[in-house]
């Protein structure tokens, strides 16, 4: 997959309305559909892995939390095309400078420079969503949240080491819980959620002495031993903190 091959993907659909789009990612009603429209080009061009890892995303802002964990945030001047482009109607931000609101999003067609970007995007050209559809755009630099590149070339699994790190900042209390911890964590929430129980029930085992101390405890728990060890010390800290 190239990002020219994905644009040619999404010119496919230049002029369609929405209903095709959101009743692909299960609504049988107009919603807002610029991301849904993005998940759904990835999707048919056979290469979803690279956006949202396969997962469902309607929501912009978590768009952009994945892509800021995934892909390259690039200059304007150096947008290719097939880089998603993200969108602040936002008067204080812009500029490709990731600050304001997250409103919209779309692919990059052509480069414009350092002053603009030439996009194609779904749910454009009126603000009822069953009349909106795909189309060109000129945006101006001013309207630019943040360019982001995926290497469509050398698609790279995620390294071990991201799901340790969004582990520790999990716990540590970075990502909230409930539904916010959800929200924030996006498409990685179920594999960080799913290493948490795991690591909290090692930690319960071992502090209930089933792994022993010292070399016993390393060698007993083996690759593991760092994490749940990190872990018994952010407790312990946790207490000592509590008791002040």
């Amino acid at each position: 997959m190239t990002g020219e091959k994905l644009l040619e993907q999404a010119e496919k659909y230049l002029g369609d309305k929405g209903n095709t789009f959101w009743k692909a990612y299960g609504y049988d009603h107009a919603v807002a559909w610029c991301c849904i429209w993005v998940w759904y080009v990835f999707k048919k061009a056979k290469c979803c892995e690279l956006f949202y890892d396969c997962g469902k995303v309607q929501n912009v802002a978590n768009a952009d939390a994945w892509l800021r964990r995934h892909a390259e945030w690039v200059k304007i001047k150096d947008a290719k095309p097939g880089d998603i482009v993200i969108f602040t109607w936002d008067s204080k931000g812009g500029n490709n400078t990731r600050v304001g609101h997250r409103d919209h999003i779309g692919f990059v067609r052509k480069n414009g420079g350092s002053t603009k970007i030439y996009t194609i995007e779904g749910n454009v050209g009126s603000n009822n969503s069953a009349k909106s559809k795909v189309d060109y755009r000129t945006r101006p630099a001013k309207l630019i949240y943040a360019v982001y590149h995926l290497d469509y070339d050398n698609p790279k699994p995620k390294p071990a080491q991201d799901i340790t790190q969004l582990v520790k900042d999990t716990l540590s209390g970075k990502y909230g819980t409930g539904a916010a911890r959800k929200k924030a964590l996006g498409s990685d929430y179920n594999a960080v959620q799913k290493e948490i129980n795991r690591i909290t029930a090692l930690t319960n085992k071992t502090l209930l002495g089933e792994y022993g101390t010292g070399a016993a405890r390393k060698k007993a728990l083996g690759k593991d031993y760092d994490l749940v060890q990190w872990n018994i010390n952010r407790i312990y800290k946790q207490k000592e903190s509590e008791k002040k």
